[in-house]
């Protein structure tokens, strides 16, 4: 929900390259207005460390949807390329970077540069290598090397760490800090792979169980459309898809989750 106003196409879907066009132009944007650093920087859009990140990881999305990955890996590259100031703010930004440029190449199957940039995230990181963002990044490179078993591993370790992280946080999803956001962003990006790896392993009953236990811990934090999406994918292998599809269509009418386009809750053979 971050970037909303500079985002519309996130709530009306559109044309798909005119969505990766407008992601673009924002990204290059908020480069300039973080270099610029002041009020003559013209069309320049000043944003945080962690609203970047944001746009970033969305541009990867779009850009993987459309088949244009290079762009995404080209805005990626070119924030690595800023010098950042010193300090740990430095050192965890171009550690999350690292990270979102490997993971993009996991989604596009390239095991080889995956597995490299996930090397740099670990070499300029100085946090614990089995951390939540650790093993979400060793999971998406296991699963890209068709290990689903290894895979599942890292996505539940992963789960438990932010699980943890986020039940000692409190708070609700209009309050919490971007740090906390990111971890919320973290967990529901684990538990979504972790239920793939189930179902793939059979446990479809532990796939569905694992993602509702999730929204119903906070429906406006974690029901992602993402999630929303697995879930009603999920249901289709169930013998009560449309109450499953219906429960799922109350709560995001009931928590006026306006990012879920609510065709994501029908039948996936409905026209």
């Amino acid at each position: 929900r971050l970037l909303k106003a500079e985002l519309p196409f996130l709530l009306d879907a559109g044309d798909a390259a005119l969505a990766l066009g407008q992601l673009q132009e924002l990204v290059q944007r908020m480069r300039d207005g973080s270099s610029q650093r002041g009020d003559n920087a013209t069309g320049a859009t000043m944003a945080t460390p962690c609203q970047r990140l944001h746009a970033l990881r969305i541009l990867s999305h779009v850009a993987l949807v459309t088949g244009h990955s290079e762009v995404a890996v080209a805005e990626i590259r070119a924030a690595l390329a800023e010098e950042l100031p010193c300090g740990e703010t430095a050192g965890t930004m171009r550690t999350r970077l690292c990270s979102l440029l490997g993971r993009h190449h996991a989604a596009e199957g390239r095991v080889g540069a995956a597995a490299a940039a996930f090397e740099m995230a670990r070499s300029c990181s100085t946090v614990d290598q089995d951390s939540v963002a650790a093993n979400l990044d060793a999971g998406l490179l296991a699963i890209a090397r068709s290990d689903c078993g290894a895979a599942a591993n890292h996505f539940a370790k992963a789960a438990t760490s932010a699980s943890a992280v986020m039940a000692t946080a409190g708070g609700d999803g209009a309050g919490i800090s971007p740090a906390i956001a990111d971890m919320a962003e973290e967990l529901v990006a684990a538990e979504n792979n972790l239920a793939v790896c189930r179902l793939y392993g059979r446990k479809l009953r532990e796939a569905i169980q694992g993602l509702e236990a999730l929204v119903r811990r906070d429906p406006v934090l974690y029901l992602r459309p993402s999630l929303a999406q697995n879930l009603t994918a999920l249901y289709e292998f169930t013998t009560d898809t449309a109450n499953r599809r219906a429960a799922l269509r109350e709560v995001v009418t009931a928590f006026m989750l306006e990012d879920i386009d609510p065709k994501i809750c029908e039948h996936l053979g409905a026209g």
